[in-house]
């Protein structure tokens, strides 16, 4: 089971960061939007360290917070050149991986988040209503100096 969920979770990864498709339309959210779900239906918490390793949580105050330091951040859309830029000239820190045991990982039914903080301090959030469905779309953060940011950080580094 946990070498499934394993393998479930990098190809995940994977079709966040290859994408396909070419131009979007610029759009402004924030990240709340992108996290389907809350601490009753979110159950499990898993964080890859520079997709070295990973840890995860079942604990609710655990999830809860992490989603609230989720929260509030200001994203606005990525075009595919800008995706394919990024992830190819940027260390991704932290891999957050918000799930429900009981949902989808993806596509329309899909509950949770997932959301990569990187090595220049910016988040990027994957839209999973989207993976699956040719583009999976992703957004970051509009605000490049986010306290909200460098707090979730810290708190992934106590963990």
């Amino acid at each position: 089971m946990k070498v499934t969920k394993h393998i479930l979770v990098i190809l995940v990864t994977l079709v966040v960061l290859i994408g396909c498709s070419s131009y979007t339309e610029e759009q402004v959210v924030f990240s709340e939007q992108l996290i389907y779900g809350d601490e009753q239906i979110i159950d499990l918490v898993q964080i890859d360290y520079k997709l070295e390793n990973s840890k995860q949580w079942t604990d609710s105050s655990i999830i809860n917070q992490l989603i609230e330091k989720l929260e509030g951040i200001e994203l606005r859309q990525l075009t595919t050149e800008d995706e394919n830029e990024l992830f190819t000239q940027v260390e991704i820190l932290y891999t957050i991986h918000l799930i429900s045991q009981q949902s989808p990982s993806n596509g329309i039914d899909a509950q949770g988040g997932v959301a990569f903080i990187l090595s220049t301090g910016e988040i990027v959030f994957s839209d999973i209503k989207t993976m699956g469905n040719g583009r999976t779309v992703s957004y970051i953060n509009v605000n490049k100096e986010n306290s909200r940011i460098e707090a979730l950080t810290s708190y992934i580094e106590g963990l």
